[in-house]
């Protein structure tokens, strides 16, 4: 997953200044995409059903990475749509990472989207 512009930010500040940065988040979420969100969330999927997933995310401190520590599973699809990217946000509705799929996926009415334990893989070798 890629940083948005405000999460570079607020690491470049943190590590690379003396200058005052936001506090720490205490919880994240996973949103889904119809399109590019950018770095500030536009095109989230619009469903009757839909809503933001709470993450809590482990790390694998030999590769650098941090991964999803459990399945998210989103609600079942009111009337079903498709998204093509995914992003993290925080307890404060900042955008701070965001992800497109290798694929679009479609969801049907009456399914829920699921992302796999360790799927949503963050950092990692460069």
């Amino acid at each position: 997953m890629g940083m948005t512009l405000s999460a570079r930010n607020q690491t470049l500040g943190y590590l690379l200044t003396t200058g005052s940065v936001p506090t720490r988040p205490t919880s994240w979420q996973v949103c889904l995409h119809s399109g590019d969100p950018g770095d500030t969330g536009l095109n989230e999927v619009a469903d009757a059903n839909y809503v933001r997933q709470a993450v809590t995310f482990v790390a694998d401190l030999a590769d650098g990475a941090l991964s999803n520590s459990a399945e998210i599973v989103f609600p079942a699809a009111a009337a079903g749509y498709t998204f093509s990217f995914i992003s993290v946000v925080d307890n404060a509705g900042n955008f701070l990472l965001k992800q497109a799929l290798p694929a679009t996926r479609s969801i049907t009415a009456g399914n829920s989207p699921r992302i796999a334990t360790g799927e949503l893989i963050v950092g990692g070798s460069v």
